[in-house]
């Protein structure tokens, strides 16, 4: 895989199996990972042998078909590992146009 330094990976199933296994190959390339899931548990597992090799990552309980968890996703990662440097920062505009409920 090519260097994924300086570039953060959302990866959604991140609990277990192949989306376990992606998280961990995009941090061994260098990507700061966020991880999803419904399992928080699990989740933080994952993050810690991410830690443990060196890389960086966040697990956020989601649930992929409840919208607010999934707006919460999306501000963790826009806003992602950076010690909170960023806190209050708003998405930018492409973000906030494409998590607009539909019209009408």
């Amino acid at each position: 895989m090519e260097s994924m330094t300086g570039r953060v990976a959302l990866v959604a199933g991140a609990s277990k199996g192949i989306g376990a296994a992606t998280a961990e190959a995009f941090a061994a390339a260098g990507a700061r990972v966020v991880l999803a899931a419904r399992d928080l548990t699990a989740l933080e597992g994952v993050a810690k042998r991410i830690a443990d090799s060196g890389g960086q990552a966040i697990a956020v309980r989601t649930d992929v078909s409840d919208e607010d968890s999934m707006r919460n996703l999306a501000g963790r990662t826009v806003i992602p590992i950076d010690g909170g440097q960023s806190a209050g920062t708003k998405p930018p505009q492409m973000f906030r146009q494409a998590t607009r409920p539909p019209a009408g």
